[in-house]
């Protein structure tokens, strides 16, 4: 948002630019923070795939500047209970309506997504020649992903 000129948060501006303008952008900011980056650089995994009903890909040239992707998650279920605690303290994520939707219906939904992100990651792996991995996270996130960086940097 900050690259457009965007208030952050006003998604309805950033909606408004076409999808191609937003992932060229995209493009050019993660070579430019990949590049600029000595040693790890943790990555959200929307940068692999732009958010719609069916996800779109996001990837590009920026991605054989990677040494790895780690696809970093965990059962729908322990997904669905960070996001309604987010909820709680006030945080919102514009795919998904927690007042809207019934569990099941979310949990269903989380799932149905992690396997499409699960999916492209083995093309973009492919595509790109980047070795991927998972790794399952019931606990912490914070603790996880700190395990991870260490181990990436031993």
């Amino acid at each position: 948002m900050d690259h457009f000129g965007l208030a952050p948060g006003d998604y309805s501006a950033l909606d408004s630019l076409p999808l191609r303008q937003r992932i060229s952008a995209s493009h050019a900011l993660l070579t430019e923070a990949i590049t600029g980056t000595p040693g790890p650089l943790l990555l959200d995994a929307h940068l692999l795939t732009f958010e719609r009903v069916e996800p779109v890909d996001c990837g590009g040239p920026w991605i054989s500047l990677l040494r790895g992707i780690v696809l970093l998650t965990a059962s729908a279920a322990q997904i669905d209970a960070r996001l309604r605690a987010d909820a709680l303290s006030g945080r919102t994520r514009r795919w998904l309506d927690l007042s809207a939707e019934a569990r099941s219906e979310r949990v269903d939904l989380i799932a149905r997504r992690q396997r499409l992100l699960s999916a492209h990651t083995d093309r973009v792996s492919a595509t790109w020649g980047v070795p991927a991995l998972r790794v399952t996270n019931e606990g912490d996130v914070g603790s996880t992903a700190t395990a991870v960086l260490g181990l990436l940097t031993a």
